[in-house]
């Protein structure tokens, strides 16, 4: 038998170095457009070209201050602030000729993803940036979401994470095709929730701007470098998108229900429904979501009775295999969305939520607030191998539909907007001569 040496005593591993011209530069980016944004409002950030330049994915930032003005005070942002202003987030190349990625209902879609990415206590120590909570509001564990005015006149400044194709991208971007960033601003009816009659009047966006590292190599040996690994002067770059689309239930559905999504990707890594809320839900379609399979008890009450179940099917495969019943084992929903976006997938001491169980027990007819919204989601994990290195991991919709099937035992008592969220593998392809970028999903 062989000894192989662990790579603890591989003393022979070659040391690579930088060039010494190699340097970081913080790029800090102004709206091209528009010195503030109110509702409606595209918001547009051109990214300069740098022939030398590489953006440093998960560096991209977006920070801004806000004024909102209401009628009274207590009315309350909903989600996590910092993105509930943006209703969806678009990147383009060549400085907005070519559209490469584009995600509605953007505010809706980062809040599922803190609540089902990060614990309390990681969006706590966020909360600041975040623009959760007020000044002088004391965390608990309720009270992580959304933020409740103390005047009906308040400004305050928010900073998070921009997650889009460029910051989720495997490997550094070359910064040379002239990206650009558009943020459209959603309408105040969508933003903000009151306690009671107070609603938002108008709101206003000052001081925006897009921060990012962005790695300069003034090197002709990095340069040459990088030309010999490309294909004909193109290189392939690894990412991941979002999309979230929707549809309506009716009231007085019942039975067998098969809500169909003409998502169409080659590579679809998770899956997660959400149930928009109405009537007594304060938060509407996008910031509540219930279980439709229950209807009879409120958000105080002891566990609801019933229940059905969830299973989503993709070109005649059900993922799970066995529907998930939210009679017989709704906590086993509650984990499979904890291992929805396979990072957490099988490690019981990695699973990250911050969602309570008032609100995932929320359902049909439960009453909701701004600070406690109805967080019952339906999630998968559909990657054939989780973590795999594969340019493409996940399942392809290209030539079937996303059905999502849901057993109503019994009939449903107001209309709901169903909404779905597909994470899915992007290949970003650029050509270092022309400058010119393309997407393939």
């Amino acid at each position: 038998m062989s000894v192989q040496l662990p790579k603890e005593m591989n003393y022979a591993e070659p040391m690579s170095a930088l060039p010494p011209t190699t340097r970081t530069v913080r790029m800090v980016i102004s709206p091209s457009n528009v010195s503030n944004a109110a509702d409606n409002q595209q918001i547009i950030f051109d990214l300069p070209d740098n022939q030398n330049g590489y953006i440093v994915p998960g560096s991209l930032k977006i920070s801004y201050k806000c004024r909102m003005i209401s009628s009274a005070v207590a009315a309350t942002v909903r989600g996590v602030p910092a993105y509930t202003f943006f209703q969806r987030c678009e990147t383009f190349v060549q400085q907005g000729s070519q559209l490469i990625e584009g995600i509605n209902q953007y505010g809706s879609l980062c809040d599922k993803l803190y609540a089902t990415k990060l614990t309390a206590s990681q969006k706590l120590g966020n909360a600041f940036s975040l623009g959760i909570l007020n000044r002088s509001t004391t965390p608990t564990a309720v009270n992580l979401t959304g933020r409740t005015n103390l005047a009906a006149d308040e400004t305050w400044t928010m900073s998070a994470p921009l997650g889009c194709i460029l910051s989720n991208a495997e490997k550094l971007v070359p910064a040379r095709c002239g990206f650009r960033i558009v943020l459209t601003t959603d309408t105040l009816g969508n933003i903000a929730a009151g306690a009671g009659a107070e609603t938002m009047t108008s709101f206003n966006l000052t001081n925006l701007e897009v921060a990012y590292d962005m790695v300069e190599f003034s090197s002709p040996e990095m340069e040459a470098v990088v030309q010999e690994l490309s294909t004909d002067g193109q290189i392939s770059i690894k990412s991941q998108s979002y999309s979230l689309t929707s549809q309506s239930l009716a009231a007085s559905a019942n039975g067998s229900q098969t809500l169909t999504f003409n998502n169409r990707f080659s590579s679809i890594k998770s899956l997660l429904a959400f149930f928009g809320g109405s009537g007594n839900q304060v938060n509407g379609p996008y910031y509540d979501s219930v279980d439709i399979t229950q209807n009879t008890a409120g958000r105080n009450a002891s566990p609801p009775t019933g229940g059905g179940s969830y299973v989503f099917e993709i070109g005649g495969k059900m993922y799970p295999e066995r529907p998930l019943s939210t009679a017989n084992g709704k906590s086993a929903v509650y984990s499979a969305l904890a291992d929805c976006w396979g990072g957490n997938s099988h490690s019981l001491y990695n699973e990250s939520m911050s969602i309570l169980p008032i609100e995932f027990d929320m359902v049909e007819n439960s009453a909701t607030d701004a600070a406690l919204p109805g967080r019952f989601y339906f999630g998968q994990n559909v990657e054939k191998l989780n973590g795999s290195s594969a340019m493409f991991s996940g399942v392809s919709s290209n030539d079937t539909t996303i059905n999502l099937r849901v057993e109503l035992p019994q009939a449903t008592t107001r209309t709901h907007q169903v909404s779905l969220i597909c994470l899915y593998d992007s290949i970003l392809t650029i050509d270092l001569n022309s400058k010119q970028a393309s997407v393939r999903v």
